[in-house]
């Protein structure tokens, strides 16, 4: 999400967002929908009881946040 959307969006009330996630739906996709790791540590971090899992899954979102661009130099 770009900074200018999220912006906008920290704008909005819950019945606004409701209705956009309504119309449209079939456009929108979790980030890294096919990465069924990640969503299966997220799922086990946010009903568990282990403290560090949450960290653990953020650390994995900055990695894979990380690899969308190239961070090399030459």
């Amino acid at each position: 999400m770009t900074p200018g959307v999220s912006a906008q969006i920290t704008h909005l009330r819950a019945s606004a967002l409701d209705r956009i996630a309504a119309k449209y739906a079939a456009d929108m996709r979790p980030r890294w929908g096919d990465n069924s790791v990640f969503w299966s540590k997220l799922l086990e971090a946010a009903t568990g009881s282990d403290d560090d899992a949450l960290s653990a899954v953020h650390l994995h979102y900055m990695q894979l946040l990380g690899s969308k661009f190239d961070l090399s130099y030459g």
